[in-house]
Order: structure tokens, then sequence, then C-alpha cells
């Protein structure tokens, strides 16, 4: 188990956290859409951390960016809200990028939404932490 990796990447899925949650409770209503957009970024990068550490898979082999794929990689059994939030989040990586696009979907995104995808971001940060730690004390017992 590559801890040195996890901490790499789950350094980087944190950053992306905490300028969602700064987005959230302190920007005005357009950064709502960037919110969203570091949120989907800090799960993608927790799923990579685990991938990269857990998994020891090489980081040459998952230059993907879709966030279902990445959630299949790691093998886990995520529950059904987990599932929800990755399928709703991995349009952002699209999504929020293009300002044609983030007109059709700003209207959709409010404090409340935004609110909510970053306390279950922030929820699926720390279980991904804990299944890693949960394998990795699984190895030394066994």
């Amino acid at each position: 188990m590559n801890m040195d990796m996890f901490d790499k990447w789950s350094e980087l899925a944190n950053m992306d956290l905490s300028a969602a949650e700064t987005l959230v409770y302190k920007g005005k209503d357009k950064d709502y859409i960037s919110a969203m957009y570091h949120c989907q970024q800090a799960v993608e990068k927790i799923l990579k951390a685990y991938i990269f550490s857990a998994l020891e898979k090489s980081e040459r082999e998952y230059r993907i960016h879709d966030l279902v794929d990445l959630a299949e990689c790691t093998e886990l059994e995520m529950s059904e809200n987990m599932l929800m939030l990755i399928d709703g989040l991995n349009p952002m990586t699209r999504e929020a990028r293009y300002e044609i696009r983030i007109s059709k979907i700003l209207v959709q995104i409010d404090f409340e939404i935004a609110k909510t995808y970053f306390l279950r971001t922030k929820e699926f940060l720390e279980w991904i932490g804990k299944k890693l730690y949960e394998r990795q004390s699984g190895s030394q017992n066994g």
C-alpha cells in the first residue's frame, strides 16, 4: 500500500474541497457552479488516491476524468447516495468549463444544492479515507 501516493492525492482533493466550501458559503450566486466543479475535482482526486494507493495502480493508466468509471475502478461497494453524488457531479468536469453551457445549468444550482453537494463530497472524502484505513489494517493483520 502506497500511503505517500494517498497523501499526495488526498491533499489535492482537500484543497478542492476547501475551495468549494469557500465558494458555497462566501461566494456569490454565480460561484455555485464553481463550487460544484471543485466538488467534482475533489471526488475525482480522492478516487484516484484510493486507486493509486490501495490498489497500487499506475497514475499513467488512469488519466480519466469520468467519476463513474473511476468509482468502478475502486472496486468499492458504494451506497445509493454515493452513486447519486457521483452521477450528479460527473457532468461538472465538462459543463463548468464552458460558459455557453454554464448559463443552462447555472439556473438550476442554488445555495441549497451547492451546500448539499459540498457536504456530501466532504462525507465521501472521509468515507474513502476510512476504507483505505480498513484495507491497510486488514492487510497488516492478514
